[in-house]
This record gives C-alpha cells, sequence and structure tokens, in this order.
C-alpha cells in the first residue's frame, strides 16, 4: 500500500499514524509522539500495548458471543438483512485482534455458517456451506432476500383472501337480511295479498277490500 501510494521507507514512521483510530489513535498521541521512535520502535510499542493475552482473552469472548440470533434480538427495529451485515462487520473487526489460526478465510467462513444457522432465512445457505467467506456471505444474502420475499407475498395473499372472505360474508349477510324482511310483510296479515315491485303497490282482484269497493 506504500507503495502505491508513493511512501517510501523513511517516511514510515510519519505515515504510521494515519492509520489508527479509536484507543490506538489516542495512545500513539499520548505515549508515543515525539519520542524520536524509529518505525520499528513505534510497531514493538503499539504490540505491546494492544497485543497482551489480557486483550486478547476480551476479543476471544467477544467473538465466541457473537450471532445473528444475538443482532437479531439487540437490534428488533433492524430487518435481517441489516442484522447480518451488522455481523460481518463485528466479524471482521474482532478478527484482527486474534491469533492468526482464527484470521484464515476458512475459519471465518465455519465460524460465519455456525452463527448463523439457527435463523430460518440461513438455513439453506448454512446447510451445505460455500468454499469461501465471501461466498458464504453472498449465500446468505440471497436467502435472506427470498426469504423476505416470500413473506411478503404469503401476507398479500392472506390480505386478499381476507378481504375476499368480508366482501362475500357481507353479501350473504344483506342477502339474508332482505330474505327475512320479505317474508315478515307476506307473513304479517294472512289475507294481505299486497305485493310490491319497482315501489308500486299492486293489489290482486281477490282481495277482500278490493270486492267490497266492487259491491258498491
Amino acid at each position: 500500500m506504500c507503495l502505491t501510494f508513493g511512501i517510501l521507507e523513511i517516511q514510515y514512521a510519519d505515515a504510521f499514524p494515519e492509520m489508527f483510530t479509536g484507543a490506538a489513535h489516542e495512545y500513539y498521541y499520548d505515549d508515543i509522539v515525539g519520542q524520536c521512535f524509529s518505525f520499528v520502535d513505534i510497531c514493538n510499542k503499539m504490540k505491546e500495548n494492544f497485543e497482551t493475552e489480557e486483550r486478547r482473552y476480551e476479543m476471544m469472548n467477544e467473538w465466541y458471543n457473537l450471532s445473528l440470533p444475538g443482532n437479531i434480538r439487540k437490534y428488533p427495529r433492524k430487518s435481517t438483512l441489516v442484522c447480518f451485515e451488522e455481523l460481518v462487520s463485528e466479524l471482521l473487526r474482532v478478527r484482527r485482534g486474534l491469533s492468526a489460526e482464527y484470521q484464515t478465510d476458512k475459519s471465518m467462513r465455519d465460524r460465519l455458517q455456525l452463527v448463523c444457522r439457527d435463523v430460518d432465512a440461513c438455513f439453506i445457505a448454512t446447510l451445505k456451506p460455500a468454499a469461501t467467506f465471501e461466498g458464504l456471505c453472498s449465500d446468505i444474502r440471497l436467502s435472506i432476500a427470498a426469504k423476505s420475499r416470500m413473506a411478503t407475498y404469503s401476507t398479500d395473499v392472506l390480505l386478499a383472501d381476507s378481504t375476499a372472505t368480508n366482501q362475500s360474508y357481507s353479501a350473504n349477510k344483506n342477502l339474508i337480511n332482505t330474505n327475512r324482511m320479505g317474508s315478515t310483510i307476506n307473513n304479517h296479515d294472512p289475507n294481505n295479498h299486497t305485493f310490491y315491485t319497482d315501489r308500486r303497490c299492486h293489489v290482486t282482484d281477490n282481495h277482500p277490500r278490493h270486492k267490497k269497493s266492487e259491491s258498491k
């Protein structure tokens, strides 16, 4: 990288702190800057301060506590895909503080498979994992996206079925009420021969009132 940016070896010590952030940045400016250390001396001081057994233990503990189900519980308002991306970033960050055997691509892939396999959306991708860490990341992303699309489709189908059911129920209820009203009108008086069509009243010839009117 130094050669890419045209940095000469004698300039390494001056360029080195530009890579620091957080605690490393603070340590450099509190304990190293102005001491006239060589580049090798600066590297050794940084290792002595940060690559300790205690710190390695803390990083290992964090490494084993990382999991996708844990992130989903930690960020309940975030989607599974966002929680997964958070997990990948955390794995990449923590591995820098681990010994070399944990930093290999195979170790990263195996750990990712283990911490994602208990999530339904990742089951297919972790059942037969890809050969590389990046390959497994890609498969899990696709699996989560497919699961999300299926869930959205299922929800739409359920809403459509519910709407159709409600409409059918309302139509049947209105028909029943109409039939009941018609039955009430016709059964109110056994001699009632009146019926209604298009808001017009029709009286049959054999109605008693009609006959009485004719006799007069």
